[in-house]
């Protein structure tokens, strides 16, 4: 896993600039990133799941990966973290998670997704002001 904030970009960009050239090579990589992060989740390797997000995010400044997609990966960790039967720690990281992505993407998503980045925004507040605070 990518743990150093300075690497996540060098490995990004490298995903993008080969990407260029071969556009399988690049859904092939997010494929693979998208299972890696899933196992991740499965094995509870928290930290591994949510450096290997963090890259996803990063592969939108790259163009490898679309806005779209990467908020509706955002979206559905919001709704996962609403769901009642999901023990409340793990509900607050998946919104940790999140909100950890948005320095490496924020700018990308507010200059093309404004209104569903403010959405995505407006539910993780809502999350936060109904939270029980034990």
């Amino acid at each position: 896993p990518i743990k150093m904030p300075e690497k996540c970009t060098i490995y990004s960009t490298m995903v993008g600039l080969m990407n260029a050239k071969n556009y399988n090579f690049g859904g092939e990589f997010v494929d693979h990133m998208v299972k890696a992060f899933k196992e991740n989740l499965k094995q509870c390797k928290w930290d591994a799941a949510r450096y290997a997000l963090r890259f996803l995010a990063d592969l939108v400044n790259c163009h490898v990966i679309s806005t779209n997609s990467l908020l509706q990966l955002l979206d559905n960790m919001v709704d996962a973290a609403n769901e009642d039967s999901v023990p409340q720690v793990r509900r607050d990281w998946y919104v940790f998670a999140v909100l950890s992505t948005l320095p490496w993407v924020g700018r990308e998503l507010y200059e093309k997704k404004e209104s569903a980045l403010e959405n995505l925004l407006v539910r993780i507040e809502v999350f936060l002001n109904k939270r029980t605070k034990k």
